[in-house]
């Protein structure tokens, strides 16, 4: 009787003890590092070096030039706010009077 007992008080002690081990492991491995783009943004008078996240155009850039190894999202709204207008990729520049006309915000991932 006794190694029963022993045995049913392990398994009721090892189970709820796995299952924190592996919520623990399942959030460390989900955990994604933050980091930012390597280079700059460039607008008419404005530049945002190494940039991560979201950023309000000031005014109504003409262009917007991407030297990062990161695409830059264009919003038509302030804040990241609304539907992507444009996607510039890295090394490249804004179409002609995209971000003029319609662009607010700028995301880098």
């Amino acid at each position: 009787m006794v190694p029963l007992l022993k045995e049913f008080l392990m398994r009721r002690i090892t189970a709820p003890l796995g299952a924190v081990v592996a919520a623990g492991v399942l959030a460390l491995g989900l955990t994604i590092p933050a980091h930012a783009a390597n280079g700059d943004i460039r607008g008419d008078g404005w530049h945002i070096t190494n940039p991560s996240g979201c950023y309000n155009v000031p005014g109504h850039p003409s262009e917007v030039r991407n030297n990062t190894d990161e695409n830059v999202l264009v919003y038509e709204h302030a804040d990241c706010v609304g539907r992507v207008i444009e996607v510039i990729t890295p090394g490249g520049v804004s179409a002609p009077g995209v971000a003029a006309t319609h662009g607010r915000s700028l995301y880098v991932s």
